[in-house]
Parts: C-alpha cells; structure tokens; sequence
C-alpha cells in the first residue's frame, strides 16, 4: 500500500488531496504508463484496506482481532490520550490508568497499520508470508517500544490555530532521529528506535 500524506478536510469538502508515492505503472492496449501521484479522493478511497486485520482458518474468517484486541486497546487508549492531553498536573482525578495505557496504545498504532505490518513481516523470522502469523506476532510485540516511550518525552500535537491542520500519514505513531533522513531507509522500514 502507497505511503499517504493528506491535508486535514475544511468544512465544505468531501475529499482529500492524496500523494501516492509509489504510483502503479498500468499496461492498457500494449501502452504503458503511470499513474498520476496527486489524486483527489474521499475518506473511504484512502483509509480503507479490505481484511486488514481479519483471521482466516481455512474457508473461515474472523475480525475478532479487530473486536476483542484492538477494541480494548483503542478505548482504553481513547481515555489515555484524552486524559494526557489535558495533562494539568497530578490530582486526586488523575490516575496511572493514563500512563500505562498510552504506550500499549502507541504500539498498536505502530504497527497496525498497512506499513507497520508490512514492517513486522519484513523482520520476522517464521513464516512471514502468512497474514495470521503477522498479526498473532502483531498481538505479541505491540509493546515493543513500551519501555523507551514510558521513559521518554510524550508530546501530544495539536493546530486549534492553524488553518493548516495536520498532515495524515499511515504511520501515526512518529520517531525522530536527529542523525537519520528519510531518504536513509526504505518503505517499510523507519528510523527506529534502537
């Protein structure tokens, strides 16, 4: 799946301008060409992938990764971010919950996505050709980066002023290294830490 970079939605528009940095090379009629990288398309078009995270047993498919793994996740990562954001210093209301929720939280942004898996299989050493072993080793090392971020500096960004906004990728969770560049790995691969 191409690399995304999208432009926040202003009221009034339905679709997103899309940056496809690997744009497919089609061959129609014995002509070939490539198509075109900016695209204009809706909010289904660009952040939608059929069976992402579905379990298949023989002729038998399951989402329940999505329901039972990523639901409790994701709700109770929904609170951390909310509760850390607002971060006004400790009180009686505000509790560790928050602060051991978000990493885990973090870790399944990381690698849930299209590049993160793609990623999980690239490093792996079972059977990385198997969508179920992807994301079995998906439920197994969310937490990779757990300790480090625990240790780190959490930044949570927000642009109330800025009529810009944020651009959108498909890797959320974000690491900084200041003696690596982009250029310096490839899809799917990301300076990591180390």
């Amino acid at each position: 799946m191409p690399s995304e970079k999208l432009p926040s939605l202003l009221p009034g528009q339905s679709k997103f301008h899309y940056l496809d940095l690997r744009p497919e090379t089609v061959v129609r009629e014995g002509v070939s060409y490539q198509r075109r990288d900016l695209l204009n398309w809706g909010p289904a078009s660009c952040f939608y992938k059929d069976d992402l995270y579905t379990l298949t047993f023989g002729r038998t498919a399951t989402d329940e990764m999505e329901k039972m793994f990523f639901g409790e996740i994701d709700r109770l990562g929904h609170g951390a971010v909310a509760e850390i954001a607002e971060f006004a210093g400790i009180t009686k209301s505000s509790g560790p919950d928050a602060f051991r929720n978000l990493p885990a939280y973090m870790g399944a942004q990381r690698f849930r996505t299209p590049r993160g898996l793609d990623d999980l299989k690239k490093r792996a050493s079972w059977e990385a050709d198997s969508p179920n072993a992807t994301l079995i080793a998906l439920a197994c090392v969310f937490q990779a980066y757990a300790t480090m971020w625990a240790e780190g500096v959490w930044e949570i960004v927000r642009a109330r002023q800025s009529p810009t906004k944020f651009i959108v990728t498909d890797d959320p969770v974000t690491f900084y290294c200041q003696v690596m560049f982009p250029s310096e790995w490839n899809y799917p691969e990301d300076c990591n830490l180390k």
